[in-house]
């Protein structure tokens, strides 16, 4: 678990695909001037391929911490042209937290529990190095004082609720018991899987 100030904690949980080696999963936290970019990529398929593309995307988002979430995903298109391809969402947080930026490209999906209510964060089609929208459209949003957001993989179902009673008894005990629920509970069994939950508590 990551400790990032201002009382917001990250937590990760993963898996890889039953019976491979590496993970076509991955993901990256960058901070450059205050601001934090969360990523989360996931290669195409699973196996030695997927984890290619997710490396060379992580490893291009490294280098680059002053990216914004647009220009990181422009500039990741062009370099995963020579692989099998990727979906990749960034979450940008001013240094305060008080303010959230998501930019997506493909099915990496992205949920937001603020003031009592559950956002779908809807990101567009596409997929790094194959098929790129001619606009990207930043999804923003002022935060509250208290808020939960969660990233994952195609490899986790997308079959939960933040608004479950008995997830968000989980969630009060913390970012990383929460992505370790969504893991165990909701992992596919065909694919790599991951969860990133960012949460901050008042």
């Amino acid at each position: 678990m990551h400790e990032l100030g201002q009382s917001v904690t990250l937590a990760a949980a993963a898996r890889n695909f039953p019976g491979e080696s590496v993970s076509g999963d991955c993901w990256r936290l960058d901070c450059h001037a205050g601001r934090h970019r969360l990523s989360l990529v996931d290669g195409a398929g699973h196996g030695k391929a997927a984890a290619h593309a997710a490396s060379v995307t992580a490893d291009l988002l490294a280098l680059h911490p002053q990216w914004s979430g647009t220009e990181a995903l422009e500039q990741c298109h062009r370099a995963l042209r020579a692989t099998r391809g990727a979906v990749l969402s960034i979450a940008e947080f001013e240094p305060d937290f008080q303010s959230l930026i998501l930019s997506g490209i493909g099915n990496v999906e992205c949920y937001l529990w603020d003031e009592g209510r559950e956002r779908h964060l809807v990101t567009q089609r596409g997929m790094l190095g194959a098929a790129f929208p001619k606009t990207i459209r930043p999804f923003e949003t002022q935060l509250s004082q208290a808020w939960t957001l969660v990233l994952h993989s195609d490899g986790v179902r997308a079959r939960f609720s933040l608004r479950d009673p008995a997830l968000q008894a989980v969630a009060e005990q913390g970012a990383e018991e929460l992505a370790s629920t969504l893991l165990r509970d909701y992992a596919r069994a065909d694919d790599d899987a991951t969860v990133v939950v960012v949460q901050r508590r008042a």
